[in-house]
């Protein structure tokens, strides 16, 4: 089957590759990393503060399935399929590689509704194209009001790992996914992404911004509530440097979970921002309060619908 042959080819170079980030992102995230310290840390935290963000992520993902609800037009996904969906997809990414939850959630929703994936993905590009100009937005706004010092010499090595590992992760997405049969997918995802979006009724547009928002805002909380279990002082500029710089690493095609990718980007913000104590201990609580509902949930969708990974003929 062709699915067996995309799938010998992903694990021969593409699993090896996230590995690879992963392991490198992982031998800067945790060169500070003690065992003893973390235990303390798991002891001592308000676990209140941890569950209260937990509650909210799951909560973000039921906004996440109403805002990916109005991005249909030709068949009407109930929230919950749409929830449960969103849930099996976050479990994919926790324990597959390179995000394939992405691919896993479209596939259940094609297969539970009947309909072509390519629709189902089309909206899971606008999707993830609204997340990105999210990020964009709220970083652009940053900069006008957060004082950083660029000058700083880990702050420039940093930054010049970052970018070397996004320019490969681009430069890998658009060669290996975007170019085919001699097209540009690429110019056509673009093309699709601007027809879905002119596409959407004012109201739709409407409901897409307040969805978005408040996504966001929750975000911002899961962080503050975080840093507020380890009884940290956050300001309300470090919790935005700390989200923006940590939403960019998911993007990185990394191991399961993005382990590594994630822990180095939290490190990374929170040693720009001067924070050099417990930096990866609150990196680690930050991955787990989403990791553990994410996947013990997701993987409960995955059972009760008796989901299957391969796509028969």
């Amino acid at each position: 089957m062709k699915i067996n042959n995309i799938k010998f080819n992903f694990l021969n170079w593409k699993f090896i590759l996230s590995i690879v980030i992963s392991i490198v992102f992982s031998y800067y995230a945790f060169q500070e990393f003690e065992l003893s310290k973390i235990i303390k840390v798991l002891i001592d935290i308000q676990y209140s503060y941890i569950l209260l963000a937990a509650i909210l992520l799951i909560f973000s993902v039921y906004i996440r399935a109403l805002r990916w609800q109005s991005f249909f037009s030709e068949i009407k996904p109930s929230t919950y399929d749409l929830f449960g969906s969103q849930m099996i997809g976050y479990f994919g990414n926790n324990t597959l590689p390179l995000r394939a939850g992405e691919f896993l959630k479209c596939i259940f929703l094609s297969n539970t509704y009947k309909v072509p994936k390519s629709i189902i993905f089309g909206t899971v590009l606008l999707e993830r194209f609204l997340d990105f100009m999210s990020i964009l937005i709220i970083a652009l706004v940053s900069i006008f009001f957060i004082s950083i010092n660029f000058f700083d010499q880990s702050f420039r090595i940093s930054l010049i790992v970052m970018i070397f590992l996004l320019s490969i992760t681009f430069i890998l997405i658009y060669k290996f996914k975007f170019r085919y049969n001699g097209h540009n997918r690429f110019l056509e995802i673009m093309l699709n992404i601007i027809k879905g979006f002119r596409s959407l009724k004012i109201k739709q547009f409407f409901l897409i911004l307040i969805y978005t928002l408040l996504i966001w805002f929750i975000y911002i909380v899961v962080v503050y509530a975080a840093q507020y279990s380890m009884n940290m002082n956050l300001t309300y500029n470090d919790v935005i440097i700390i989200l923006i710089i940590s939403s960019l690493a998911l993007s990185i095609p990394s191991a399961p979970a993005n382990i590594g990718a994630f822990e180095y980007s939290v490190v990374f913000s929170m040693e720009l921002l001067g924070y050099y104590s417990n930096a990866i201990e609150f990196a680690i609580i930050l991955h787990l309060v989403s990791f553990i509902p994410y996947t013990i949930l997701g993987g409960l969708f995955f059972i009760y619908y008796n989901y299957t990974l391969i796509d028969e003929k």
